[in-house]
């Protein structure tokens, strides 16, 4: 028997790899459901593995009894090989994912300008309504840190497709009053790498992280970062507005490694 339970939105864990193989799964774990305690109800204990596709997560469980016959395990086998999601298209919601181009799309080290629906809020999430949002696409050379940029692939890292170095800057939203991006005409300078406004003299680096104040600034105000993956199909998808404080040094060296 297959159950496949769903599906809340994990934006930040890679998309599983298909078709998905009887072999992937694995026990759950002893702790959650007890052997003594399927062998006392007398049911064959579970394996389990997650699967992500198109903007959502979802926990497949198998249960193969001992008595189940040949036939009966290939069966199983081609069932869970059939599993498959319908192909993304670029401009399109995958749950709450913006569909992108395909990755082949975006060079290493390019920085596209791109729009989004998103949300804008000035310093409070009940001061916020929903718009068309300008920012920028990152695809960097190295790769996401784990475990804040990029959540680890299950239950085995070949699992999953290979989530790139994605990622997008220019919200202008703002986390606290006194702010300065939400004022910001965000563009990009690709002779030093650097993001600014065309009305004040902030700056900041190619990961969102301050360089320049403008004058009278309350504190130094990073632009919102934001998770993007490859989906299953090669698509990228990312979670618009839904952005965080741009990296650490130490998840920020394996993203621009140079």
């Amino acid at each position: 028997m297959l159950l496949v339970d769903g599906p809340p939105m994990i934006g930040t864990w890679p998309d599983s790899r298909f078709p998905v193989a009887l072999s992937t799964f694995a026990p759950s774990h002893p702790g959650n459901f007890p052997p003594r305690d399927c062998s006392r109800l007398g049911v064959p204990h579970e394996l389990t593995r997650p699967i992500d596709a198109n903007g959502q997560h979802y926990t497949a469980l198998v249960l193969i009894g001992p008595a189940a016959s040949a036939r009966a395990r290939a069966a199983i086998k081609t069932v869970i090989a059939s599993v498959a999601f319908p192909p993304l298209h670029t401009g399109e919601r995958a749950g709450d994912e913006s569909v992108l181009g395909p990755a082949r799309s975006y060079p290493v080290g390019s920085f596209t300008l791109v729009h989004a629906p998103g949300q804008v809020c000035d310093g409070s999430v009940y001061r916020c309504f929903a718009a068309d949002q300008p920012f920028y696409l990152v695809h960097a050379p190295g790769r996401l840190h784990q475990p804040d940029l990029i959540g680890p692939c299950q239950p085995t890292r070949s699992a999953c497709t290979p989530p790139g170095a994605f990622y997008a800057l220019g919200w202008t939203s703002e986390d606290v009053r006194g702010g300065y991006r939400s004022a910001c005409h965000l563009r990009f300078d690709r002779r030093d790498e650097q993001f600014y406004c065309t009305n004040s003299p902030a700056r900041w680096d190619r990961a969102g992280r301050v360089i320049r104040t403008p004058p009278g600034a309350a504190f130094p105000d990073g632009l919102q970062f934001a998770f993007a993956k490859i989906a299953w199909d090669g698509h990228v998808v990312f979670l618009p507005g839904d952005g965080g404080n741009p990296p650490r040094a130490a998840a920020y060296a394996p993203l621009w490694p140079q």
